[in-house]
């Protein structure tokens, strides 16, 4: 005869992290929210922002050289950098529709 014991917890774990660049704002903004850019997303369930973040990546892939025009003339960021993050941050987001994004 045995007894069993265990211990189970949730615990916060991040699945997802980009630092994205202040020089791409004009293309953030552009595509995600005109006011708000990204902090729109800020405490956002996954599965709430998924039709954000998939508009986004339509609107930058439908207009590739309106957005190309924005890159940063210094260098620092790319319309490919951030359309790469924003597919990223799509499939996460897929894979764990109950994470909640955080923005700061």
């Amino acid at each position: 005869m045995s007894l069993d014991i265990s211990i189970t917890a949730k615990r916060e774990v991040e699945i997802f992290e980009a630092n994205i660049t202040y020089n791409l704002s004009d293309m953030y903004y552009k595509c995600i929210d005109k006011k708000r850019g990204f902090k729109k997303l800020d405490n956002m369930k996954c599965k709430e922002a998924l039709p954000i973040i998939n508009n986004a990546i339509t609107d930058m892939l439908n207009n590739a050289n309106e957005y190309r025009k924005l890159n940063p003339r210094n260098g620092w960021g790319s319309y490919e950098g951030l359309l790469t993050k924003l597919q990223e941050m799509r499939n996460c987001c897929e894979s764990n529709p109950d994470g909640i994004i955080n923005i700061s």
